[in-house]
C-alpha cells in the first residue's frame, strides 16, 4: 500500500466521523427540519426560490477541524513519497565541508571564544582554574582520527574515517561518540567516574557552543556538525565521615592541654582551641563562615547573627539563631578590644597545621582510600565538626532541627523584620528551643570548668 493509497484510506475515516444534523438519523421519525427561513415571509411561509440555509456552528467547527487535519495529513504523506522515492532511487553522499574553526583544538576554540566572556561574566579565579586542568587533562587523553561528515541517502548525518593516523588532541571537528566512549574505557582503571564525569561537564559547554544551532542550543554556532555524546558514569555513594562523640572530645581535651598556637592572645591556645571546638559542636559552621566571623555578629553575646557565605545569592539576609549558655561562656572568653575577628588568625596557613598536629596527637589519624594519584585525605579534617554537629542534633532531637542550624532549610516564610536587626531569617520556635537546650557531649561541662577555672 502506497502512501497516497493511506492518505485516502485516512480522509475517509475522517469523512465518516462528520456528524449528521442535531445528531440524528437522517431518516428518524423524531426529526424535523428547522433549517430554513423565508427572509420576511414568515407568516405566509416560504417560496422555494428563497429558502436560506442557516449555518450550523458545530458543523462548520468540525468542518475546519477536518480541514486542518487533511492538510496536516497531505503535508506528512507528501514527506512519506519523497522518502520512498529516496529508497527506491538513492542519491550519492554529499559530502560536507568542516569550517575552519572545526579544526581548531579545544583550547585554541576557547581561547577564541569562550575565554573573554567567561572572564567578563567576572567568575571567580578557581572556576577558570578549572579550565585550565580541564584543557589540560583532555589534551593528554583523547585521541581520534581525521573523519569526513556527509548526508547518506535518507539524510541524516554521518561520519567515516580518513586514512588510519591516530591524533592526539584532535580538533574539535573529529571528536565523535566512539572516541569519547573509548577514553572512558581507557581511563576508568585510573581515575574515578566522578572526576571523568567532571571532565565532560567542564569542556561540554564549549563543545554546545561550537556545534549546530538548533532547538534546546540557540547559541550553536554552527561550526561542527555534532555535539558528541558522553555516556554518564555511575558514580558511588561517598558518604561522609563522622567522628564519634568520643573522639570529639578527645581532640578537645588534647587541644586543650598541647596546643601551641596561636600565639599573641590573652588567653592561652588551649582556650582559643576549646572555644572554636565548642562553638561549632553547638552551631557547625562552614570554615568560609568561622574564619572571617567578627564580634558584631554576636551582638550582646545574646545571638548569633550572620550571612552564610555559600548560600548568599539565594539568601539576601543574615541568618539569627540564639546563643546557649556554654557557647556564650566559652566565646565570652575570647573577647578582646584590639580584635575584630572572633576566631583570631583563623586563616593562617598555620592553622592547618596545628589542626594536624593536634589531631595526629589524640590518634585521629585515620585516612580514607587512595585515589587515583594514589593520595590519601585525612577523614578528620575542618568539616569533620560540622557534621558531626548535624548528627548530634539528629541523635538528640525530634524534628530536625539540625537542619535550620546548619542553614539548609530556610525559605521565605522564615524571612521577618525585626526592629533590632532589620531584614534577617529567624528559625522556627522549636529550633530555638532546640539550641537552647542542647547538650554537649559527655564530658565537655566538666573540660570546659576545668579550662575556665584552671585559667
Amino acid at each position: 500500500m502506497t502512501a497516497w493509497s493511506l492518505f485516502f484510506l485516512a480522509i475517509g475515516m475522517l469523512m465518516s466521523s462528520l456528524p449528521r444534523h442535531d445528531d440524528q438519523p437522517p431518516f428518524s421519525p423524531s426529526w424535523t427540519p428547522k433549517v430554513y427561513v423565508a427572509p420576511g415571509d414568515e407568516d405566509c411561509g416560504p417560496e422555494p426560490s428563497k429558502l436560506v440555509p442557516v449555518p450550523d456552528p458545530h458543523i462548520e467547527g468540525r468542518i475546519d477541524q477536518l480541514t486542518q487535519q487533511i492538510s496536516l495529513l497531505a503535508e506528512s504523506v507528501g514527506q512519506m513519497a519523497g522518502l520512498e522515492r529516496r529508497i527506491s532511487n538513492p542519491a550519492p553522499y554529499r559530502d560536507l565541508t568542516c569550517t575552519p574553526i572545526g579544526e581548531m583544538t579545544l583550547r585554541e576554540f576557547y581561547n577564541a571564544h569562550c575565554l573573554e566572556t567567561r572572564k567578563k561574566r567576572k567568575l571567580a579565579k578557581r572556576t577558570l582554574a578549572d579550565d585550565r586542568h580541564a584543557l589540560n587533562f583532555w589534551e593528554a587523553n583523547v585521541f581520534s582520527c581525521r573523519k569526513v561528515w556527509y548526508r547518506d541517502s535518507l539524510d541524516r548525518l554521518q561520519w567515516r574515517p580518513v586514512g588510519e593516523e591516530v591524533v592526539q588532541n584532535p580538533p574539535i571537528g573529529w571528536v565523535v561518540d566512539s572516541d569519547l566512549l573509548s577514553m572512558q574505557e581507557r581511563l576508568e582503571a585510573d581515575y574515578s567516574p566522578a572526576t571523568l564525569n567532571k571532565l565532560w561537564r567542564q569542556v561540554r559547554p564549549h563543545f554546545r557552543l561550537a556545534g549546530p544551532r538548533e532547538t534546546g542550543n540557540r547559541a550553536g554556532m554552527n561550526e561542527i556538525f555534532q555535539v558528541p555524546y558522553w555516556r554518564s558514569l555511575d558514580e558511588p555513594l561517598n558518604e561522609n565521615w563522622v567522628p564519634t562523640p568520643e573522639q570529639v572530645l578527645e581532640f578537645a581535651k588534647v587541644a586543650a592541654e598541647h596546643a601551641e598556637w596561636p600565639l599573641g592572645m590573652h588567653v592561652k591556645p588551649g582556650e582559643w582551641w576549646l572555644g572554636l571546638v565548642v562553638f561549632e559542636v553547638n552551631y557547625g559552621l562552614r570554615p568560609s563562615d568561622w574564619q572571617p566571623l567578627d564580634w558584631t555578629a554576636l551582638p550582646e553575646f545574646e545571638v548569633l547573627k550572620y550571612r552564610a557565605k555559600k548560600t548568599s545569592r539565594k539568601r539576601l539576609h543574615p541568618t539569627v539563631f540564639p546563643l546557649n549558655a556554654a557557647t556564650k561562656a566559652v566565646l565570652q572568653r575570647l573577647r578582646q578590644e584590639q580584635q575584630e575577628s572572633v576566631f583570631y588568625n583563623a586563616s593562617s596557613p598555620l592553622f592547618e597545621y596545628e589542626w594536624n598536629r593536634l589531631a595526629d596527637l589524640a590518634g585521629l589519624t585515620e585516612r580514607g582510600e587512595p585515589d587515583a594519584l594514589g593520595r590519601t585525605y585525612r577523614l578528620f579534617d575542618r568539616y569533620s565538626l560540622r557534621r558531626f554537629c548535624a548528627w548530634w542534633y539528629a541523635n538528640n532531637h525530634d524534628s530536625r532541627p539540625g537542619e535550620f542550624v546548619l542553614n539548609h532549610q530556610f525559605s521565605d516564610a522564615n524571612k521577618v523584620t525585626s526592629r533590632s536587626y532589620g531584614k534577617i531569617y529567624e528559625p522556627p520556635e522549636h529550633v530555638k528551643q532546640a539550641i537552647l537546650n542542647h547538650p554537649l557531649p559527655p564530658g565537655f561541662d566538666a573540660l570546659i570548668e576545668s579550662v575556665i577555672g584552671r585559667n
